[in-house]
């Protein structure tokens, strides 16, 4: 199960390519021509200089985007709600849910979540670029299910939802995953669409499904993944547990 996990946490931690898709503006260096065979001539009465013209203001530098009005869900028991994302999650009783704690063990984080209410303003204090807003599973099953959230640091490059899916999907591949989109169109869950594709990898010789959805808002990438097997409950029943607010 930490092997799963680990390959899981490589496809949500996607952060250290995506920051660097960016490209450079620096424009390439021409190549050298030689020069001219310089002709003598004449001299001529020097000209007084123009005033020098001020130059323009360098455009000020783009600020990484900000966690602004993300914030995390809430638990009452078995029951997740997210205002932010429109939507309420009713796990059965048989699930375990995820503490802060274990959130951070995962993570590898280094940071103390016991006591801190992880708002926006927290998280831009600890620079935080990616983070797990939630997991649940079922330990008879082996199915689970995360919501993660990824700040885009370079806003700049506009990356949408299909560009995400592909560079997550050549990730998955190079870690020897089967990568498929089985799933056109998109899924409403709660207030967005959303829009996903599927993993599958070999495990210990049972076969370990991924289905992930992505959506992309005001540099915010928002992931919902389910983690299953051939003996877990389908995609479409950890569906049914999703209600709209």
């Amino acid at each position: 199960m930490k092997r799963i996990l680990a390959l899981l946490l490589a496809m949500l931690l996607l952060t250290g390519l995506l920051a660097g898709c960016g490209g450079s503006d620096t424009p390439a260096p021409a190549p050298a021509t030689p020069a001219p065979t310089a002709t003598p001539e004449p001299e001529a009465t020097p000209e007084p200089e123009p005033e020098a013209t001020p130059e323009p203001a360098d455009e000020p530098a783009e600020e990484d985007v900000r966690w602004g009005s993300v914030a995390r869900g809430t638990w009452d028991g078995n029951t997740y709600t997210s205002a932010y994302l429109g939507l309420e999650f009713s796990a059965p009783a048989s699930w375990v849910v995820a503490t802060d704690e274990d959130i951070n063990a995962i993570m590898g984080l280094g940071l103390d979540f016991t006591g801190i209410d992880m708002t926006a303003e927290e998280l831009d204090a600890l620079d935080v670029i990616t983070f797990i807003d939630m997991m649940a599973s079922d330990p008879l099953s082996g199915v689970s299910i995360y919501i993660t959230y990824e700040r885009l640091v370079f806003p700049r490059t506009r990356i949408s939802a299909e560009d995400y899916i592909n560079l997550a999907a050549q990730t998955l591949e190079m870690m020897g995953m089967d990568v498929h989109f089985d799933f056109p169109g998109t899924t409403t869950i709660g207030d967005y669409d959303w829009l996903s594709y599927g993993s599958e990898m070999d495990m210990f010789g049972t076969s370990v499904f991924g289905r992930y959805f992505i959506n992309i808002e005001d540099g915010i990438v928002r992931i919902i993944s389910i983690i299953y097997n051939e003996a877990s409950m389908t995609v479409d029943e950890v569906l049914e547990m999703f209600n709209t607010l």
